[in-house]
């Protein structure tokens, strides 16, 4: 056995580990992004918010202090609690407002329409 048919044989297996990996990867998410669509629910006040009413849903919403606002949006997977260590210091000068991204903390989560744009 040669050398390089050796190296053929161990790459040929890290490549196909590599493409299980992302095979596995991609149906994990897959059905993931299936069971979050099938799960919908209605805006609910949550983290001392309030409903407000926007021509692409219902949105928890806090506001707090006065002043020139500032608007802080959380991450993927976060919601308006995201921002409780620093909300109260910003609160002191300035309108704090707090929104849920859709889907997330006490917005809508409709079971579609969560593109970046709509977000937006």
């Amino acid at each position: 056995m040669t050398v390089s048919s050796k190296s053929d044989r161990g790459f040929q297996r890290w490549r196909a580990w590599l493409i299980s990996v992302v095979v596995a990867i991609t149906a994990v998410l897959a059905a993931n992004t299936i069971w979050v669509d099938s799960r919908t629910r209605p805006a609910a006040p949550r983290e001392g918010g309030r409903i407000i009413d926007t021509d692409v849903e219902p949105v928890n919403v806090r506001v707090e202090g006065q002043g020139r606002a500032i608007l802080l949006l959380h991450g993927f997977g976060a919601a308006i609690d995201w921002w409780d260590n620093v909300a109260p210091a910003l609160a002191a000068n300035h309108r704090v407002i707090r929104a849920d991204l859709i889907g997330h903390g006490g917005t809508a989560a409709p079971a579609v329409g969560y593109s970046v744009t709509r977000q937006a």
